[in-house]
Parts: C-alpha cells; structure tokens; sequence
C-alpha cells in the first residue's frame, strides 16, 4: 500500500512480490514509518525506488533499491548513526536531520529484523530488510 500511495502521488516506485498477500503481526504505525523512510530516501537520491519482497516460513526479504550515486563502502554502516550524513557537499540540494535511517533501523529491529546496506553493481543502493516470522 505505500507503494501504492507513492505512484499515486506521482513517484517512480515499483513493487515485486512473490507472494500475493503476507499478514505480519507487528507495530503497524513504525513499521509504515520505516518502510516510508527507505522508500523516500530511494526517490530523493536516486529517483526512483524498486521494492520488491520474498517470504519463507522463517523470514520475509524487503529490498528496495534505487539508481542513485550509492554510498561509499566505508560509509555503509556509519550512515544508522545518529546525524551522520554522508557528505552532503555531494548533495547539497537534499535537507534532513540525518535521524530518519537511524530510526528505521531500531524499527526494524525492534521487530526482531535487521537492515543492511549493498552498494548495486554499476549505480544505485539496496536496503535489504529482513524480518523473522513468528512460529
């Protein structure tokens, strides 16, 4: 659905799935503010966001990719600290606090997940999220 809600409002977001439909218990309102925040930092640095999913009986697998610069390697995992932003000489246009990657991580991993960050092969970042399924 937020992805729904962001084609409506004119963005460039595709989702891919491989399960039609996966009910997951959890603190709704967060994890919309997660979600949100990756989709929006997917379109404000690289235009567009890919979401796409995967579901096993352990695990779901979020990614949302994008086609923008990416982020040196070394900065991969500073950027969840709290107002760290990677230089922003090299965006000087794209305001922010610097909080919004930090608080989604402790979403996410207050659900019991995790979130890591891949540079893609030629351009662009991957957040991939991984949330375990209840037994």
């Amino acid at each position: 659905s937020l992805c729904d809600d962001m084609i409506d409002m004119g963005e460039q977001v595709t989702y891919k799935s491989t399960t039609d439909r996966l009910c997951y218990s959890g603190r709704l309102s967060s994890l919309r503010r997660a979600f949100t925040n990756f989709i929006d930092n997917a379109i404000k640095y690289g235009k567009t966001a890919e979401v796409a999913m995967q579901a096993n009986k352990q695990e779901i697998h979020i990614k949302i990719g994008d086609q923008g610069p990416g982020i040196p390697e070394d900065q991969l995992e500073q950027v969840f600290e709290p107002f760290y932003r990677v230089d922003p000489a090299r965006s000087p246009q794209i305001t922010g606090a610097g909080l919004g990657m930090t608080i989604a991580r402790e979403i996410i991993r207050s659900h019991g997940g995790d979130v890591t960050l891949r540079n893609r092969r030629g351009a662009g970042l991957s957040v991939v999220i991984t949330l375990p399924i209840p037994s």
